[in-house]
């Protein structure tokens, strides 16, 4: 009699741990596909505006150092005005990315969470 109560413990105890990890099963594979669908949304954002940065950041490089030249500073700090620029226009266009990137994830997370 005590075996068969053992085993039925035994048995409660298995069922218990293999409901748990199918939960935790379930659980993984919607983190991974909302997980999935906030990168695909992300790398989408680099692909459409990513040569938008580069292009301002080099546009605000060059006025710059234009600029500076045409002020009658040296080339160094030319440069360093480039520089400046560059960072600052790509800094502001990055945090632009950045912004549209989190609301595409927002949108796949909400729309892989509806499915």
């Amino acid at each position: 009699m005590s075996g068969s109560g053992f085993k039925n413990v035994r048995d409660g105890v298995v069922h218990f741990f293999q409901h748990i990890l199918g939960q935790v099963d379930e659980s993984v594979e919607a983190a991974a596909g909302i997980l999935e669908s906030s990168i695909e949304a992300v790398a989408s954002e680099i692909k459409t505006h990513g040569a938008d940065v580069v292009k301002a950041a080099a546009a605000a490089a060059a006025a710059a150092a234009s600029q500076a030249k045409a002020e009658g500073k040296t080339n160094s700090e030319a440069g360093q005005a480039a520089l400046s620029a560059a960072e600052k226009t790509a800094l502001a266009s990055a945090v632009t990315l950045g912004i549209n990137a989190l609301h595409a994830i927002s949108t796949a997370t909400v729309t892989g969470a509806a499915q």
